[in-house]
């Protein structure tokens, strides 16, 4: 028996209602194969979701109306941050790492850790789609605000509509992943399903198809930001890494992968705002603040004076000529 309940999926907006579990009695391998892939995607990234509150509350309850306000704070907190990146990759980077720290996220987040997820177990065509409906008769086409991963989508459909982007439509062989919606299927059958759904049905106009859209980030990653997300999460992969990738992983310059995380305080500065229960007073946020800043303070004053005393290590100095002979072996 299947098992369907109401998910109200947001984008930018819009609601999507389908299958919380899929239903595993006529699945083949594949498709098996990538629920399995998006149930850790889950596990490692548990994303609390504003619209998931949209869905199964009111707004005239108080408490979640302050707990709306508070995910979708956060969610916008995470996409202002990553949006600062200094390139496309490492934009993802940063998404999956701020999302993972406050515990929040939308399908946007769940696509982009999906797909890299995807890939990481082999799935080398996986691609980040929006869904969006697209009208013959004037070449147009509207995005439906949700995002999925697609498997097998190679074919682009030959459109001069309004957008550059590739656009695909049917496709007997393609896969849709829709970690967010909890639901891996065909194609075919994930469009009747969205066609039929009582929100995602309605946006659609008179003349419309449903078709899927390439889009993000996440075709700019690359392999060594492939390898160092495999070592952040391990867990997002069931493959064990071959020895030449222990080897590219041995030489690669990882601090070139640092960056600033997003602040955990942020957290307690949103409850305060909102007027949350048990928030922290102004006087606790600025304590708080204050002793944050001399912690990371030392900490970069430490870390400092390692990399000074590195430089003067023999031995350190013979495997970084080693490392550096091996970085370009492998560009």
């Amino acid at each position: 028996m299947q098992i369907t309940q109401t998910v109200r999926n947001n984008y930018n907006g819009h609601n999507i209602s389908a299958p919380k579990q899929p239903n595993f009695t006529s699945k083949n391998a594949v498709i098996r194969e990538l629920s399995d892939i998006s149930m850790r995607t889950r596990r490692e990234f548990p994303l609390f979701s504003s619209t998931m509150i949209e869905s199964y509350h009111t707004f005239p309850n108080p408490a979640m109306w302050k707990m709306y306000r508070f995910t979708e704070g956060l969610i916008g907190e995470i996409r202002g941050y990553s949006s600062m990146a200094e390139t496309k990759g490492q934009r993802v980077l940063k998404t999956l790492d701020a999302s993972k720290t406050l515990r929040v996220g939308n399908c946007g987040e769940y696509a982009q850790a999906t797909y890299v997820a995807c890939k990481l177990n082999g799935f080398d065509d996986a691609k980040v789609l929006s869904l969006c409906a697209y009208n013959p008769i004037r070449n147009q086409v509207r995005l439906l605000d949700h995002a999925v991963v697609g498997i097998h989508f190679n074919q682009p459909f030959d459109a001069k509509a309004n957008i550059t982007k590739p656009i695909y439509i049917s496709n007997n062989d393609a896969i849709i992943v829709d970690t967010w919606a909890g639901v891996t299927d065909y194609e075919r059958n994930m469009t009747t399903k969205y066609l039929n759904d009582k929100i995602m049905g309605s946006a659609m106009w008179p003349d419309e198809i449903m078709c899927y859209v390439e889009t993000g980030d996440t075709s700019h990653i690359t392999r060594d930001e492939f390898l160092f997300l495999k070592h952040k999460y391990p867990k997002l992969s069931s493959k064990k890494s071959s020895l030449k990738d222990n080897l590219r992983w041995w030489v690669l310059d990882k601090e070139k992968f640092e960056f600033e995380p997003i602040g955990v305080l942020i957290k307690e500065a949103y409850r305060s705002n909102i007027g949350m229960k048990k928030a922290k007073t102004s006087a606790e946020l600025t304590e708080l603040y204050t002793s944050e800043a001399k912690k990371n303070a030392e900490m970069v004053r430490i870390k400092k004076s390692k990399r000074q005393k590195d430089k003067h290590d023999p031995i350190l100095q013979i495997r970084n000529k080693m490392r550096a002979i091996g970085q370009k072996i492998f560009k």
